[in-house]
C-alpha cells in the first residue's frame, strides 16, 4: 500500500464528504464531485484543491508501479487538470474549460482503467490479475451506464463507483515502500 495514494484519496474523500454535507442543495446520490467544483459553489475551490492534490499525488506514487507507470502518471496529470479546470454547474451552456474538465476526468479513468487490464493480462501472480480483471470490468460496467443514469437518484452514485474502485485498485496493486537496509543494525 502506498501512503502518498491512501492520503490523496482521504483527502479526497474528507473534502468531498464536509463540502457535499455543506452545500445547500446537494445530493450525493444525485450530484458529482465535479458539481461541487463548479463555479458558484460555496466550497469550490476547496474541492478543485483537493483534485489538484489527489492527482499531484497520484503522479508522485507512480515510481512505485510497473509498467504500469506511464498510464497511472497520465492519470494523475489528467486529475490535475480536471482539477484545474471547473465543471460548469448543471442546466449551462458548456464552456471550453468544463469541455477540459470533462475530458481530463474521463482520460484520468480511461487510463487507470487501461492499466487495471495490463494487470490482468501481466500481473505478478493469478490474484492480482483476477482482482484487476474484476476491477476493470465494473469501472467499464459503471463507465458504460453512467451517462445514461443523468439526472436520476443513482447518478452520483455510480460517479462514486467510478472513481472509488479505480482508486483502491491503485492502492491495492502499488507495492509498499522497501525499509530501509539494516547496516551494521542502524538504519
Amino acid at each position: 500500500m502506498n501512503r502518498l495514494l491512501v492520503a490523496g484519496a482521504v483527502v479526497m474523500a474528507v473534502t468531498v464528504l464536509v463540502a457535499g454535507a455543506w452545500t445547500p442543495g446537494y445530493d450525493l446520490r444525485s450530484d458529482t464531485v465535479s458539481r461541487l467544483a463548479s463555479p458558484g459553489q460555496p466550497y469550490a475551490a476547496a474541492v478543485r484543491m483537493a483534485i489538484v492534490v489527489d492527482g499531484l499525488l497520484i503522479v508522485a506514487a507512480a515510481r512505485r508501479i510497473g509498467a504500469q507507470r506511464g498510464l497511472v502518471v497520465l492519470s494523475g496529470v489528467a486529475t490535475v487538470v480536471a482539477g484545474i479546470a471547473p465543471k460548469d454547474p448543471p442546466h449551462v451552456d458548456a464552456t471550453m474549460a468544463s469541455q477540459i474538465h470533462v475530458g481530463a476526468a474521463v482520460c484520468s479513468q480511461a487510463a487507470l482503467i487501461a492499466a487495471m487490464w495490463m494487470v490482468a493480462r501481466r500481473g505478478r501472480h493469478a490474484g492480482e490479475r483476477r482482482a484487476s480483471a474484476l476491477a476493470g470490468t465494473v469501472a467499464i460496467a459503471a463507465a458504460v451506464i453512467f451517462p445514461f443514469t443523468w439526472g436520476s437518484m443513482i447518478y452520483g452514485l455510480l460517479e462514486r463507483l467510478l472513481l472509488l474502485v479505480p482508486a483502491t485498485w491503485l492502492i491495492a496493486i502499488t507495492r509498499p515502500a522497501r525499509a530501509p537496509a539494516l547496516v551494521g543494525g542502524v538504519a
